[in-house]
């Protein structure tokens, strides 16, 4: 309502749920932005894993090269993802060697986490969307509405910087399987605090796991390769990184 009113962009939410919430608007935005073309010279700087185990849902695996550009996303059937240590296994084949690994560590995840600790140490990051771990104290950018838990601050993070008036231009995979899962949660506010519909509501209202939305959440909440920490021929692909 704010972008159609303050800024003319009617487009925003137009056929939407009012509690969407990222604008499918925003996503299609975001897609068209995207070329098969990755950011030259550009690492890997994350990689979010949305791990199953066997059944229906899959393994989704998210890069991101330097900060707005996310690629083709890898896809595992359940069956080819049977137990944490094949997931970690998967990660690191996929993963570039300083890549920031961050997993969802609710259910099969947290042996994902482990198994990958073990392998890979400080380059995997927990990320549980239960917790308040990163959230505590965060607020949305309007500063007045805090977040019930972590999943709620990773979801609205990603809902701000694909606001076309962020100026940040993400570019993300134009697949529609993906666009459905980003567009499908919904929020509502809980004690004041904002609150994301848990998965499971999702998947029972959509009839199917956002296991490809939810990668690409995990991904943009995942703690990006720090600067200090490259070599110095690959810090002066930074300011490329920053015009893209």
């Amino acid at each position: 309502l704010r972008s159609m009113m303050r800024d003319g962009d009617f487009g925003a939410g137009l056929d939407d749920d009012v509690w969407q919430v990222i604008p499918t608007e925003w996503i299609k935005r975001a897609q068209d932005r995207w070329t098969e073309q990755k950011p030259i010279d550009t690492p890997m700087t994350a990689l979010g894993v949305d791990p199953s185990r066997g059944g229906r849902d899959e393994t989704v695996m998210s890069p991101k090269y330097g900060t707005r550009y996310f690629a083709e996303q890898i896809v595992i059937p359940g069956t080819g993802a049977p137990d944490g240590q094949t997931v970690a296994g998967l990660c690191i084949a996929n993963a570039q060697k300083r890549t920031r690994i961050g997993v969802d560590v609710i259910g099969i995840g947290a042996s994902v986490y482990d198994h990958l600790k073990d392998l890979i140490g400080d380059r995997v990051e927990e990320l549980n969307g239960a917790s308040t771990r990163r959230s505590e104290g965060k607020t949305d950018s309007s500063g007045r509405l805090e977040f019930k838990n972590d999943r709620a601050y990773d979801h609205w993070m990603l809902r701000e910087a694909l606001d076309p008036k962020s100026g940040m231009d993400l570019a993300i995979p134009p697949d529609r399987a993906l666009a459905a899962d980003l567009a499908a949660p919904r929020w509502k506010l809980s004690g004041g605090k904002i609150q994301i519909e848990e998965k499971a509501d999702i998947k029972k209202r959509i009839g199917r796991s956002p296991d490809r939305g939810d990668a690409l959440i995990n991904v943009h909440a995942t703690t990006p390769v720090p600067i200090e920490k490259r070599p110095v021929h690959e810090q002066s692909i930074m300011s490329y990184q920053r015009e893209y």
